[in-house]
């Protein structure tokens, strides 16, 4: 077991070439940092099949087109490449890429018949395509929460950052040039590479949305497009967390080691922070956004067999008082994936067992399944409005906004 764990920590950290029975999250993370580079995304309902539309295959965020196309004289037609993509269980198809510019659409097609990886149990699953060779592929297939967020605390990307093309530094293209600079003058500040301590979660969730109000300006989303707001707010923290990480640890990288244990130090201090930071991250984004929103909330209240949910509304106070009737709260939890973890919040608060399961997510789909799943259990599902259409069609009216939850909780979960 030791010598797993310390080979699983090698392959993250440095890209170590994999063996073919190793876990499948450890060869997309090992190929992501051997290639330098890999297309990400959650596969959406469309991409598994589910939604019954013409277009067949997995769709491609344009920003994706360098690893797709090398160079197309002109983009205004349509504009196609045949390749091999190889896939787990040594699956390997003749694939193609294809843009389609009345569209501005790039997809990803032919399978052949009988392919194992694009079925609807697999929508929500993370796609990961790296690039192998000038016309090679290979392509994997993470379903499950656990995998997903390990090859993304990995690369530390949240699901705002996918959908393009992630480089094996853990950088993204999401970022603006104004938002780069204001982030990597304060962390300059900090100067962590001469041995100061990261700052607390809230003081990083705090200057994130500082960044982010100060380049866009525009604070009135807060009340009239949270949705969107939320989504920007998460997307900023984690470059900061990435600028953050390379302040403090790239020129220790960078020199080397003395011995393997002095390697593991660094590199497990660094898988356990991104992990702990990622739930907070997104908690401590919710709270100000129904801070901005006026919401009366606490956090973290004790409720039975010393659960703690994430938020409640109106207040901890209002929970234990057994004089309040039960349909005047609202308790909510918060998972950045939700694939199949949602459950753990189904016995978080003993008092709301007959009420609706209230769950906040970033998971940009999910299987039909699973979704039926949180429908019998009562669970209702509170999603981003951009990842909405993800969904399966015939679900997506079950699927509340961000902005919508706010409404209903001023109006149902107040003093």
């Amino acid at each position: 077991m030791a010598r797993a764990r310390l080979y699983c920590t090698i392959v993250r950290m440095t890209g170590t070439l994999y063996k073919d029975d190793e876990d499948p999250t450890d060869k997309a993370i090992a190929e992501t940092r051997r290639t330098g580079s890999a297309f990400v995304k959650f596969l959406s309902a469309n991409d598994a099949g589910l939604t019954g539309g013409h277009q067949a295959g997995i769709l491609v965020g344009r920003r994706a087109w360098p690893l797709l196309f090398d160079d197309i004289d002109d983009i205004g037609s349509i504009a196609k490449r045949e390749v091999t993509i190889r896939w787990p269980e040594n699956v390997e198809t003749t694939s193609t890429f294809t843009w389609y510019p009345s569209k501005k659409e790039l997809r990803i097609t032919r399978f052949g018949r009988g392919f194992p990886f694009l079925t609807p149990e697999q929508a929500g699953a993370l796609f990961v395509m790296a690039r192998t060779g000038k016309d090679d592929y290979r392509a994997f297939i993470l379903d499950g929460d656990d995998a997903a967020d390990r090859y993304l605390e990995t690369f530390q990307l949240s699901p705002a950052d996918l959908n393009q093309i992630v480089l094996a530094q853990g950088q993204t293209h999401s970022l603006e040039q104004d938002e780069a600079d204001a982030i990597g003058c304060w962390v300059d500040e900090l100067r962590l590479g001469e041995g100061n301590p990261f700052p607390d979660s809230e003081t990083v969730s705090r200057k994130a949305r500082e960044i982010q109000e100060a380049v866009h300006n525009h604070s009135e989303q807060l009340t009239r497009d949270p949705d969107r707001k939320l989504v920007e707010f998460i997307r900023v923290e984690y470059a900061l967390f990435r600028y953050m990480e390379q302040a403090k640890y790239l020129f220790s990288i960078q020199g080397g080691f003395d011995d393997l244990d002095s390697f593991l130090k660094i590199a497990l201090s660094l898988l356990n922070s991104r992990k702990s930071r990622a739930g907070r991250s997104f908690e401590n984004q919710i709270g100000a956004i129904l801070r901005a929103n006026d919401l009366q909330f606490e956090e973290q209240v004790i409720t039975e067999g010393r659960k703690k949910p994430d938020f409640i509304f109106p207040s901890g106070a209002a929970y234990h008082d057994p004089a309040r009737k039960p349909e005047t709260m609202i308790v909510l939890a918060a998972k950045t994936t939700c694939k199949d973890r949602w459950r753990q919040i189904l016995s978080e608060a003993g008092r709301m067992k007959d009420q609706p399961k209230w769950l906040i997510t970033l998971q940009p789909s999910n299987s039909k399944q699973q979704l039926e799943e949180m429908k019998a259990d009562n669970v209702r599902l509170i999603v981003p409005k951009t990842y909405i259409a993800s969904y399966p069609k015939e679900y997506r009216s079950d699927i509340w906004t961000v902005k919508r939850f706010i409404e209903y909780v001023k109006d149902n979960a107040q003093d």
